[in-house]
């Protein structure tokens, strides 16, 4: 097992519960910082420790989500096993997904440490039959219970323990999102202001993508002369400076009042407060999601707005939510431009009535899928927690 040269250096804090989880891969990482978010909501003093495979990157607003350590984790021997279990002296254990490292898991067994395994497939456990012939039913006998993703996984696992019923068939592993909220009055006000008119929503826009929305927009309404444009700054004193931009080709922009109504002349409004986003990801069948075209912000989290109903459109940038973006590209519910004329041809396309639709349902699904199973895992750990001696 490997470990981060300043990792000894920080200790367990007096008193404190220890959540250790271990992910193989960086979705699973993204997804168990979330858990681990979920359960100190309800335990503020739980510590959250966070392992990671040697070949796992994971995503850099780990350590602000949630996780108070992280450190990497490889199958070097017993000696180092024994080590990182009496320093953090871990209450309880979630794994994520295989490789498993038996002589850890024997060791975290001894200690008597009630442990979860999670998000195993069928593939992993077409994997574990080949693997520590005679050993691999002990191993998995000390996780309780054992989540798998399909009846064919279940019932692989199934033949492989030696009590079936510690094993449970679930969704797989996901980033799960709370969406935004937003005052049901507040939205019905605005559609009924709107009557029908398309939007278009550009959530947390960098200064350096003003330009390309605003071509996009320009192009955009040639063709379609109602088209609302609603652009929210990812910094709220970079609001004025967005409308100068905007006024500058003529297009007809103001900042955007909730108590004033939007005239039908007004092409653009431009939103600096982030409370009211979730109003917008509801109103708008299409968002496009800032912070993506440059490499310097690495995007954001496309998850709420696709809870809420939104197709979303992005640039290639979004290293920091990317297994989310992937996932959505892979049903449909997403799509990559590169520049104002991409953009514009997306948003007119999606524009049309109902255009979007298909797109907005298969990113709900993706955005939801791991709701379930958060909820799951989150009662498992202050299960476990509460029942420790």
């Amino acid at each position: 097992m490997a470990r981060g040269s300043d990792d000894i250096s920080l200790t367990r804090p007096d008193g404190a519960e220890v959540l250790w989880m271990h992910a193989t891969s960086a979705e699973r990482a993204a997804a168990l910082a979330d858990i681990a978010t979920r359960c100190k909501a309800q335990r503020p003093d739980l510590y959250a420790l966070l392992t990671v495979a040697p070949d796992v990157a994971p995503p850099a607003q780990l350590r602000r989500i949630g996780i108070d350590h992280m450190e990497r984790l490889a199958n070097d021997g017993g000696n180092i096993a024994r080590q990182f279990l009496a320093h953090w002296a871990p209450d309880v254990g979630l794994w994520a997904g295989l490789p498993l490292i038996p002589g850890l898991i024997h060791k975290a067994g001894a200690r008597k440490m009630p442990m979860i395994l999670a998000d195993i497939s069928r593939d992993d456990a077409v994997s574990l039959r080949g693997l520590w012939r005679g050993g691999q039913r002990s191993t998995l006998g000390l996780f309780d219970p054992i989540l798998t993703t399909g009846p064919s996984a279940t019932d692989a696992i199934r033949r492989l323990v030696r009590t079936p019923d510690q094993v449970e068939e679930s969704a797989r592993l996901s980033v799960s999102v709370t969406p935004p909220v937003f005052d049901e009055t507040a939205f019905e006000d605005l559609t009924g202001q709107l009557a029908g008119r398309p939007v278009w929503l550009a959530a947390g826009l960098e200064r350096a993508e003003f330009d390309t929305v605003v071509a996009a927009h320009r192009m955009s309404v040639r063709l379609s002369h109602r088209l609302l444009l609603v652009a929210h700054v990812a910094h709220p004193d970079e609001a004025q400076p967005l409308v100068d931009t905007m006024h500058r080709p003529g297009l007809r922009a103001e900042r955007w009042d909730p108590d004033t109504e939007i005239e039908d002349n007004i092409q653009a409004v431009v939103c600096e407060d982030p409370e009211a986003l979730g109003l917008w990801y509801r109103a708008a069948p299409v968002t496009f999601l800032g912070g993506s075209l440059t490499p310097q912000t690495g995007g954001q989290c496309p998850l709420p707005a696709a809870a809420l109903g939104s197709a979303i459109l992005h640039g290639p940038h979004v290293r920091n939510h990317g297994a989310s973006y992937v996932r959505l590209e892979q049903v449909g519910a997403a799509r990559t431009v590169t520049n104002a004329n991409e953009l514009s041809v997306a948003v007119t396309r999606l524009s049309a009535p109902d255009a979007a639709a298909a797109m907005a349902l298969a990113g709900w699904t993706v955005a939801t899928e791991g709701a379930g199973l958060a909820d799951r895992l989150v009662e498992l750990v202050q299960a476990k927690l509460d029942a420790r001696p």
